[in-house]
């Protein structure tokens, strides 16, 4: 992205834009799940995520809690950058961390805000148009907010939103309360380990929440869609930016089907099985 003096646009710079307004402190950092550590060393700048944790090594302890794991990724960052020289520098650093990774943060303090700014690249009707939700057990996963499980709702018989992250959940269970919607069920999981029975799912869904552990979800995918049942997921991404993800899942052995679709004049893709 390139702005319109030609130059280019981070993600950070377009969270900004996006939540601008929205106050985010270094507490917040407390605030990350685990499957939100997971991917912490792609996303952050690793100078300023060294200053950050060498001034609140609180932070880190309750991190190591929720996902050890990241305890080598930190060691080494730690070591190989030294704390910050000044308070000014650590405070650029700390902004810069949460800014980084503002839309994890924002998901917590702020889920409405994350509801009502967060872009979302795909039509409703790009899933319908796939496949009947009429009476049919829908499941969408890493469904944030719930928009898709809200939307399928009237049609389905259950919808079931899955759902890692705690704030989420509770956002939708407060929606669910308010709207007085019977047929959506809030659970916590993750693709690669849905919490549901085997072959009990008529239509599964996601949107830009694919390809995290892409044959542990593949497999969880194949275990909990039933045979006549569907899954379908949405990128986000035109083909050609998501190689990783493609020569895979459209494989033989995985049998999807990949459709491109314009939306918002942009290209993007979907992927569609039928088992």
């Amino acid at each position: 992205m390139t702005d319109r003096w030609g130059h280019k646009e981070t993600w950070e710079d377009m969270l900004r834009q996006t939540y601008k307004g929205v106050d985010l402190k270094v507490e917040d950092l407390y605030l990350l799940e685990d499957c939100q550590l997971e991917s912490l060393h792609e996303r952050v700048t690793h100078r300023a995520l060294s200053a950050v944790i060498h001034a609140n090594p609180a932070i880190l302890r309750v991190w190591c809690t929720r996902y050890p794991e990241i305890d080598t990724f930190i060691d080494k960052v730690t070591t190989e950058y030294s704390p910050a020289a000044t308070k000014k520098e650590l405070d650029f650093f700390t902004d810069k961390i949460v800014w980084e990774i503002a839309e994890l943060l924002v998901y917590h303090r702020y889920p409405k805000i994350y509801d009502e700014r967060t872009a979302i690249d795909w039509d409703f009707e790009e899933l319908t148009k796939e496949v009947t939700l009429e009476d049919r057990v829908v499941v969408d996963v890493g469904a944030g907010t719930g928009r898709i499980a809200f939307q399928a709702a009237p049609l389905a018989r259950w919808t079931f939103a899955v759902e890692p992250v705690s704030s989420f959940r509770r956002f939708m269970r407060e929606r669910i309360r308010n709207q007085r919607i019977k047929n959506i069920y809030i659970i916590d999981g993750i693709l690669s380990d849905i919490p549901l029975p085997d072959r009990f799912v008529d239509v599964l869904t996601t949107c830009q929440a694919f390809g995290w552990s892409l044959l542990g979800e593949l497999h969880e995918i194949e275990r909990v869609v039933r045979p006549g049942g569907t899954a379908i997921h949405f990128s986000g991404m035109p083909v050609e930016e998501n190689c990783p993800i493609h020569p895979v899942i459209t494989s033989d052995k995985w049998g999807y089907k990949c459709k491109q679709y314009r939306n918002q004049g942009a290209w993007h893709c979907k992927y569609i099985r039928h088992f």
